[in-house]
């Protein structure tokens, strides 16, 4: 070795043979290889950073990716996933968003807290910019449910979750309500859905990016 970087390199590939000795069987000092600073698991022409040919099993606490956010599963969120709030919730867009890990969805970390007729509460989101990006959208009455904890209190959500300024009152959907042509809310107080009219009741609004989009409401 001819630099003490690469020296360094070299402890590191000696230490990570070890650790994955453990985790790959079969792997063996002669199956680890450094080639051109990069390094082969099981194959002897890396050609990346760290190249492994075989399966890499994580049984706890998943990949940590560059932007600090941990995955604990590779396929996207499938609505089926039960996390805990510290594993579901992740400050994204400077602090300004929250992510949601169960459904892929971002929603804003404090929402507006001006009760607003339902087509000034859809002009807001449509309008909204955070953290310099647009896309802001009505959740329908499913993701806005989403949220909901029953058993959570002041506001219903799930205990250790990163909002503020969430209301104990009812936040629009952009879902139609079949019967009378009102609009589908969800009270983050016990989580109770119910319809309310659009130009006559005032409530609160709460944006969502991402998803499937909502409907057109004429």
């Amino acid at each position: 070795m001819e630099s003490r970087g690469e020296w360094r390199l070299l402890v590191l590939v000696l230490r990570l043979g070890v650790m994955l000795m453990f985790f790959l069987p079969g792997i063996g000092a002669a199956q680890l290889v450094l080639s051109g600073g990069n390094v082969g698991v099981g194959t002897i022409t890396p050609n990346s950073r760290l190249t492994v040919e075989g399966t890499i099993e994580s049984t706890s606490g998943g990949v940590k990716f560059p932007d600090g956010t941990v995955q604990i599963t590779a396929s996207g969120p499938t609505w089926h996933q039960i996390l805990s709030a510290d594993q579901r919730f992740v400050l994204v867009m400077n602090n300004e968003a929250v992510l949601d890990k169960e459904t892929g969805l971002v929603w804003e970390r404090s929402p507006n807290a001006n009760p607003r007729n339902w087509d000034s509460a859809w002009i807001h989101c449509v309008q909204r910019t955070v953290d310099v990006r647009r896309g802001w959208r009505l959740p329908t009455v499913e993701e806005l449910a989403s949220l909901i904890n029953p058993e959570g209190s002041n506001p219903s959500l799930p205990a250790g979750h990163p909002f503020e300024n969430v209301q104990n009152y009812a936040y629009w959907s952009s879902t139609i309500y079949p019967y009378d042509g009102g609009l589908m809310a969800v009270w983050f107080d016990g989580g109770t859905i119910s319809p309310y009219m659009k130009t006559v009741n005032t409530i609160y609004v709460w944006c969502v990016r991402g998803g499937q989009g909502s409907p057109s409401i004429p």
